[in-house]
């Protein structure tokens, strides 16, 4: 595997192949884990260039449900012209998170994607399931994108 790296933003840029991409534009699962209270859902929109990120996640953050969470942690995998996959991720104050999501995009091969893990704390905390559930999550909106 080609790695090259590009700090502007400190996004990174690799190379994969038999990549796959959603063939639909959008799908949300409310509260697809639930564990001591606190709650998790998971948001999926398909994606072609930086711009559309941003544009995103203003619009999910005109949504009380998003606003009001405790947690919005995202990541995104972007397929450029040449091949190469731009990505980056924002844990949204939950350290750590946001690997969990790219992570899990890599391993699928995930591309031209922006999956957002919300999470509205149930006064519990979690520890270390809390990752496990993150994990979780955006293995089962992969999952369906895949049906």
């Amino acid at each position: 595997m080609n790695k090259r790296y590009k700090t502007e933003e400190k996004q990174t840029l690799f190379w994969f192949e038999d990549d796959f991409e959603a063939n639909q534009d959008s799908l949300f699962l409310k509260n697809i884990i639930e564990d001591r209270g606190s709650k998790y859902s998971a948001t999926f929109f398909k994606i072609t260039d930086i711009k559309q990120v941003k544009e995103r996640f203003k619009e999910l953050q005109k949504y009380k449900f998003y606003k009001k969470a405790t947690h919005n942690t995202y990541a995104y995998r972007i397929k450029l012209p040449d091949g190469s996959i731009l990505d980056w991720k924002n844990d949204d104050g939950e350290l750590w998170w946001w690997n969990c999501i790219l992570t899990v995009m890599k391993q699928e091969k995930i591309v031209n994607s922006m999956i957002v893990i919300t999470r509205y704390y149930g006064g519990v905390h979690l520890n270390n399931d809390r990752f496990k559930h993150l994990l979780d999550g955006t293995k089962i909106i992969i999952s369906k994108l895949k049906e």
